[in-house]
Parts: C-alpha cells; sequence; structure tokens
C-alpha cells in the first residue's frame, strides 16, 4: 500500500510514518476521509508487524481485505 501511494499519489509514503502520510500534502482533490483511512490502514500494518504477537490469521486477512478495499476505492 505504501508503494501504491506514493506512485499513484506522489506521496512517499514508503519513508513516512502513517501520521507523516495523514500530514503530508496529497494531490488536490484527493478527499480527506481516503487519507485518513489510509493511514489508519499503515498504522494497523504497523501494529501488525512490529507487535511482539504477529496478529492472528483471520486480523492479516482483514488487514489484506481493508488494504484491497483501500486501493479499489482510489481507483474509482
Amino acid at each position: 500500500v505504501r508503494e501504491y501511494v506514493a506512485r499513484r499519489f506522489g506521496v512517499p509514503a514508503p519513508h513516512l510514518t502513517a501520521g507523516e502520510v495523514a500530514a503530508a500534502p496529497w494531490p488536490d482533490g484527493t478527499p480527506p476521509d481516503r487519507v485518513a483511512a489510509v493511514a489508519d490502514l499503515l498504522a494497523a500494518c504497523d501494529r501488525g508487524r512490529f507487535a511482539p504477537d504477529p496478529p492472528t490469521p483471520a486480523g492479516a486477512a482483514a488487514l489484506v481485505a481493508a488494504a484491497r478495499a483501500w486501493v479499489t476505492a482510489a481507483e474509482a
């Protein structure tokens, strides 16, 4: 998702925290709720990635589904 955000929107997401992604300048017309949603998604992914206990299979599947849904909405 970070790479997609960088390519599609020009936001250097791979080099930013989720909070920095939310605060970064996005192209005009990008809905604020879409920016907030991806920042929340990236924060959840980071928690799953760096937490002492990995997410459950269901939790990981939910993150993947949320990522797919966000990309699908961004392409609409």
